[in-house]
C-alpha cells in the first residue's frame, strides 16, 4: 500500500481484515497534515448534486458507524448543515438527500434555524438544513483506520517514502531507500504525489492547490457546534464553524480560482492565495457579521477527474498495480468505502459500480 492517507490506510485496512498479508508505505507520518486528509475537519453530508453519491453515502455512513463502535472513537459530530445556492441548486440537492432517504429542512432569510449558525441569507436566498450533516474529525478518523490496520495484521511503515515501481520476477518491485521489495501486488493512494510514481496516468486528472483560510473569532459563532455550511452559488464557498473554540475554516472550491500545478512540490502562487484569502475574508464578514483573524492558511491539493468521479482501476504500464484516487477532500467522507473497493480490485474481487469508478483520459475543463 503506498500512500497512508485515509483512503490508503483504509485499503490496508480491508485488506489486512481480508486475509492478505499488508505493508504501508507513507513517505511523512500517519497523521500527515500536509495530505489532503489533514486539516481541522471535513465535511460529511448526503447533500450532494449527484444523486450517485447521495446514496452511495448510505452503505458509506453504515461502515463509518461499524468503525466507530469496533474502535471506541468518535469520528465525527453531526449536529446538522446547511446548503445555499440558487434555487435549482437547492432543489437537486434537496432531491439527493430524499433519494438517500434522509431529512431535510427548507429555510429562509429570518428563519430561526439559522441562528445555529450565525449565517446570514438574503430575501432571494434559498437554502436547506440537512440533519445527518456533520464535521468529520481527521485525525481520529485517520486513527480509527490505522488502528484496525495494524489489529489485522497489516505493517504500517510511516516516514517510508517510495521512490520507484519496477518490474519484478513474481510481482512488482517497490523502490525506497533500503532497496527494492517484492509484492504480489501494489495499490497506490498517494494523492497528487501519484503521478510522480506513475506518470502516464497524470492526463486523467487536474491538480489545483486550493487555499483554506483557518480564523477565530472572539467567541463561538452559532450555538458553538462543530457545523458545516456549503454555497453553491459561484464561485463556490463551504466551511466549518467552531471546529474547536473559536476557531472556523472557509475555502473557495472553483476549480478556475484555483492554483493547477503539475506536482505538489512546485511554489505557492502568491496572487492565487492573496486573492483567494480576500474573498474568504470579505465573504465571512457579510455572511457571519464577523470579522476573521488568520490563524492559518492551508494549502490544500485537490486531484479532479473530468467526470468529478473517483478512481478504482488497474494503473495502465503497471501490471499488478491498483490506483485509487479518492479526490482529496471531497472523496474523505467516503475513503473507507473506497479503500475496501480498491482491496477488492487488487485481489480480483468485483465492486458495486465498477465503470463508474473506471481510469479515463477526458479532456479536463
Amino acid at each position: 500500500m503506498v500512500g497512508l492517507g485515509a483512503a490508503g490506510v483504509a485499503a490496508a485496512m480491508a485488506a489486512a481484515e481480508a486475509g492478505h498479508d499488508v505493508v504501508g508505505f507513507e513517505q511523512s507520518g500517519l497523521d500527515n497534515q500536509e495530505a489532503s486528509s489533514g486539516g481541522r475537519g471535513k465535511v460529511i453530508r448526503f447533500g450532494y448534486d449527484d444523486p450517485f453519491y447521495a446514496n452511495l453515502m448510505r452503505s458509506t455512513m453504515t461502515r463509518w458507524t461499524d468503525l466507530a463502535e469496533r474502535t471506541g472513537i468518535r469520528l465525527m459530530d453531526r449536529h446538522g448543515g446547511i446548503h445555499i445556492g440558487s434555487p435549482g441548486e437547492i432543489a437537486v440537492v434537496e432531491g439527493g438527500i430524499r433519494d438517500a432517504g434522509q431529512p431535510y429542512e427548507r429555510v429562509a432569510a429570518g428563519a430561526e434555524r439559522l441562528d445555529a449558525f450565525g449565517l446570514r441569507l438574503s430575501s432571494d436566498e434559498p437554502a436547506v438544513f440537512e440533519p445527518a450533516a456533520g464535521v468529520m474529525w481527521t485525525s481520529a478518523v485517520r486513527k480509527a483506520l490505522a488502528g484496525r490496520a495494524l489489529a489485522a495484521g497489516a505493517e504500517l511503515r510511516d516516514h517510508t517514502g517510495v521512490e520507484g515501481i519496477d518490474d519484478a520476477r513474481g510481482g512488482v518491485g517497490l523502490r525506497t531507500r533500503g532497496g527494492v521489495e517484492v509484492f504480489d501486488r501494489v495499490i497506490v493512494a498517494g494523492g497528487p504525489w501519484s503521478f510522480r510514481l506513475a506518470p502516464q496516468v497524470a492526463a486523467a486528472f487536474a491538480i489545483t492547490r486550493r487555499y483554506q483560510l483557518v480564523f477565530t473569532t472572539d467567541g463561538p459563532i452559532g450555538d458553538g457546534l462543530a457545523r458545516p455550511w456549503i454555497d453553491l452559488a459561484a464561485p463556490g464557498f463551504y466551511g466549518m464553524i467552531n471546529v474547536a473554540p473559536g476557531t472556523h475554516l472557509i475555502g473557495l472550491h472553483e476549480l478556475e480560482r484555483e492554483q493547477p500545478v503539475s506536482d505538489p512540490g512546485e511554489p505557492d502562487d502568491d496572487q492565487v492565495r492573496d486573492a483567494t484569502i480576500a474573498q474568504q475574508t470579505a465573504y465571512v464578514r457579510k455572511r457571519f457579521g464577523v470579522d476573521a483573524a488568520p490563524l492559518e492558511i492551508r494549502a490544500c491539493h485537490y486531484t479532479s477527474t473530468a467526470s468529478r468521479d473517483f478512481v478504482v482501476d488497474e494503473c495502465p504500464g503497471l501490471p499488478g498495480v491498483t490506483l485509487l484516487s479518492a479526490c482529496s477532500g471531497h472523496g474523505f467522507k467516503f475513503s473507507i468505502t473506497m479503500g475496501t473497493y480498491a482491496a477488492r480490485i487488487a485481489s480480483g474481487v468485483s465492486i458495486p459500480d465498477r465503470e463508474r469508478f473506471r481510469l479515463r483520459f477526458a479532456t479536463m475543463t
